[in-house]
């Protein structure tokens, strides 16, 4: 029996059988992996902070004949309690969440997404509008992966780009049929949040219910 260990946040937990969750855990080594941890209860407390959503760890296991990794032993680095202090900050971290959920294969290691994710958890508690910093994950990791090429001019024509169609950007006249049309205050935020290299450049941008919508529409095309 080989064991392993790696850095990770959980994404979920559910209960299973009597004190044992299958925990799903975002790792920076393997991507998304799911494990049992057996024995949970009140007494042992390190077991029920490395099963609680948010929580980042280093997980020792070891793996079975199924998809599931045994959990042996970890150590809790962080459990973000930052985040529980605002309904708005836990929203925002469950969206987050969310994302690396929906974009993220099992087993598929990315640990540059990881390095982004466990990022913007930290900084949800220094936005105002916290739609802002999941807008710019959703963008940037569209862009990382390939699905979205994000530039101020047409693809076609070189003219001033205000459209998105599958990942390409199009002037008003190019745009094909159930494009994505922004307006150019609108244009000059996606450029922002796809570009921004601190934090700090996000932090005065406000994000109108529409891009929101609009963004959250884009992503669930292109993944």
């Amino acid at each position: 029996m080989e064991y392993e260990k790696t850095e990770g946040i959980v994404l979920r937990s559910l209960p299973y059988q009597d004190k044992n969750r299958i925990v799903t855990v975002f790792t920076n080594c393997y991507g998304v992996l799911q494990f049992i941890i057996k024995g949970i209860s009140a007494k042992r407390t390190d077991k029920l902070a490395l099963s609680s959503p948010l929580c980042q760890g280093e997980y020792l296991f070891y793996r079975g004949k199924s998809s599931l990794m045994h959990f042996v032993d970890g150590s809790v680095l962080s459990e973000h309690l930052q985040l529980r202090t605002k309904m708005q900050h836990i929203q925002a971290a469950a969206h987050l969440v969310q994302i690396i959920l929906t974009s993220q294969l099992p087993h598929k290691p990315a640990p540059k997404v990881y390095q982004f994710f466990y990022k913007c958890l930290r900084a949800i508690p220094h936005f105002e509008d916290t739609a802002v910093l999941t807008n710019s994950f959703c963008i940037k990791l569209l862009k990382q992966e390939g699905l979205l090429v994000l530039q101020p001019f047409c693809s076609q024509c070189k003219k001033e780009a205000i459209a998105l169609h599958h990942g390409e950007v199009f002037c008003r006249l190019h745009a094909p049929k159930f494009s994505f049309m922004f307006s150019q205050e609108q244009w000059s935020t996606l450029l922002v949040l796809a570009y921004a290299t601190t934090f700090s450049q996000l932090q005065n941008l406000i994000s109108s219910e529409d891009l929101n919508e609009k963004i959250n529409q884009i992503f669930q095309e292109n993944t």
